[in-house]
Formats: structure tokens, C-alpha cells, sequence
């Protein structure tokens, strides 16, 4: 999910501009948003297992496979307070390396 061309959610295609993760910024920006308590691990677990119902179809086996690789990852970040954005910076950073 996270690569270095930026997904165009708009035309459900990979972008060949700019050079954040907008998949990943989405995705984690949406959970962000289901979550109420975000220091609740569960509440975190349950939303991350919804998250790919909002993604484009083209990216479910993708997001499943995002969702699977990284849960233990978001919730630690999440419950200590990171923003989405430092969120995805760290996952697209952890990627990379």
C-alpha cells in the first residue's frame, strides 16, 4: 500500500507525482476517524478490520495485507497520541528501509 508513488484515490490509480503515501495518509487519516477512544487497543483492532471496506476494490487484497502486516504497529502509535500523519511518515519510512 504505502510505496513511494502516491495513490490517486480520485482516479483509482497509482500517481507518478508527489512523494507522501496518499493511500496510506488516507487510510490512516479514516481510522482515525472511526476511532472514539484511541486509546482503546480493541476499538483500534476492530476499526483497523473495517478500514479496507472504504478503500477502492482494485486495493482490498492490498489493504488486508497493509492492515494484517501493521495492526500492532498503529495501535502502539495510536495510543501514544501520534497524529495520522506521523503515523504514515513512520510506516512509509519503516517500508523504505
Amino acid at each position: 500500500i504505502c510505496e513511494e508513488k502516491p495513490y490517486n484515490l480520485a482516479n483509482d490509480e497509482m500517481s507518478s507525482t508527489g512523494s507522501s503515501c496518499e493511500l496510506c495518509e488516507f487510510a490512516i487519516t479514516k481510522l482515525d476517524e472511526m476511532l472514539q477512544d484511541k486509546h482503546n487497543e480493541q476499538e483500534i483492532k476492530d476499526a483497523l478490520n473495517k478500514l479496507c471496506d472504504y478503500m477502492p476494490m482494485s486495493i482490498t487484497d492490498e489493504c488486508k495485507s497493509f492492515v494484517s502486516t501493521y495492526t500492532d504497529t498503529i495501535i502502539e502509535m495510536l495510543t501514544h497520541d501520534l497524529t495520522p500523519k506521523e503515523v504514515n511518515m513512520s510506516i512509509v519510512g519503516h517500508r523504505s528501509s
